[in-house]
């Protein structure tokens, strides 16, 4: 009996094994025979997707694609079965807008796309930077302009706004730029221009390339020009974890007509606005808490559209360390030896009655506060905002006119610092306090 059950035993053994071999076996060629299939379904699925992806419509910058069951993201970029690249600025239920970077030849209708993993541009919603007080000056930068030298002193992680003709028109505003790009660079800071509508102006071109980024859009391209403000801001921030950083944006003006034509011409907003990318340069300046290094930004505008007024304005109310010049005086008045404009009596009398005022508002306002009085918020807001912004001369622009604006800066400002020997000690404070 026990020789019976051990030869069973012997014999179940071996039969377990094979039932094993051939399921095993059986489930090879089971997915043997599937793989095929498998590799098949994947390539018509792929197929399918790049196939339902469609040139609807076109235009020299922009396309409207057709897609069936994808969903791009907004900054994706995307192939043309031409080689041209492009990304995608926005997309509603199957159509997706694209735009196209540089390109040789025309994309027409019918056109294969395809939505390569190249990676995406994020469109950040940055908001503007709150209003707040100058830094001290720890360390100053010279730009070699003598009345922004004097004005300020500018310290490192401010902004200049400087409004004039443009760099590449204007002689004076040439040398402006040479002598604010050669000062930083013989003060070891790293500098990173950009011009959003082509190659940079022959009076920083041919300047040393060590610590020197230039960023430059393309004239045949706006779309390159769009996205070169947004690379620039990049690249100064990558640089400003290594060291002293200045970014200049030249031609801003521009590009707020660069901006609009591909918005025109798309028939959709842009995922980021001239004013926004001017922002977030504001807030790399005015992040001082971090342990970053020092970022000084300069802007550039050469054109008074309202746009550009309105963001001038908008700088002159934030971290800025001189605004809201005619360029050309400017530096006709500082680099050539010329005659200082009249003085209008009547413009200082302007500008000594408009302190006086906001003196005793401020004055008015604290007796309240010390009795428990409420103060209306935007009351107080207000008064908040003229107080910094006369600290910062925003009083002049947002007064008088234009001409009359120029006048007082080319004025009462050159009267009061050209007098001045020792520049240490000509401030705006000073300046205020002799009105």
């Amino acid at each position: 009996m026990l020789s019976r059950l051990a030869s069973h035993r012997l014999w179940l053994r071996p039969t377990a094994a094979l039932y094993r071999a051939a399921s095993a076996t059986a489930a090879r060629r089971r997915f043997a025979t599937s793989i095929p299939e498998t590799v098949q379904g994947l390539q018509s699925a792929l197929e399918a997707k790049t196939g339902d992806v469609t040139v609807v419509a076109s235009s020299p910058n922009m396309l409207k694609v057709r897609s069936k069951g994808l969903s791009p993201s907004i900054g994706q970029l995307v192939s043309l079965s031409e080689g041209t690249k492009g990304v995608v600025v926005h997309f509603d239920s199957s159509v997706a807008t694209v735009l196209l970077l540089k390109h040789d030849t025309p994309v027409g209708t019918g056109t294969r796309v395809q939505f390569d993993n190249l990676g995406t541009f994020q469109a950040v919603r940055l908001p503007f930077v709150p209003i707040i007080d100058r830094i001290p000056v720890s360390r100053r930068i010279r730009t070699g302009l003598g009345l922004v030298d004097a004005l300020s002193p500018i310290a490192e992680g401010q902004s200049i706004a400087i409004r004039g003709p443009s760099t590449a028109n204007s002689i004076y505003m040439a040398l402006a730029l040479n002598k604010i790009v050669s000062n930083a660079i013989r003060e070891d800071i790293t500098v990173v221009y950009c011009n959003p509508l082509g190659p940079a102006p022959a009076s920083i071109a041919n300047l040393p390339s060590e610590g020197l980024d230039l960023i430059c859009g393309d004239q045949s391209s706006p779309a390159v020009g769009y996205l070169a403000l947004l690379k620039a801001l990049e690249v100064a921030k990558e640089r400003r974890e290594g060291g002293r950083t200045m970014l200049i944006l030249d031609n801003v003006a521009e590009y707020v007509e660069l901006n609009g034509q591909l918005r025109s011409e798309a028939g959709i907003p842009m995922p980021l606005s001239t004013e926004q990318i001017v922002s977030a340069a504001m807030q790399y300046s005015c992040n001082t808490r971090s342990k970053l290094c020092p970022l000084t930004t300069v802007v550039f505008t050469d054109k008074f559209s309202r746009d550009v007024e309105m963001q001038a304005d908008t700088l002159l109310q934030y971290d800025v360390a001189a605004a809201s010049f005619d360029a050309t005086g400017l530096c006709h008045n500082s680099l050539l030896n010329s005659l200082l404009p009249p003085l209008e009596a009547k413009c200082v009398k302007e500008l000594r009655d408009m302190h006086s005022k906001i003196t005793m508002k401020r004055s008015a306002i604290a007796e309240q506060q010390a009795f428990g009085i409420h103060i209306d918020y935007w009351e107080e807001e207000d008064m908040q905002h003229w107080s910094n912004a006369l600290a910062i001369l925003d009083a002049i622009p947002l007064s008088l006119p234009p001409a009359k604006r120029i006048l007082v800066m080319r004025s009462v400002l050159v009267y009061y610092f050209v007098g001045k020997r020792n520049l240490e000690e000509a401030s705006i404070a000073a300046f205020i306090d002799e009105l």
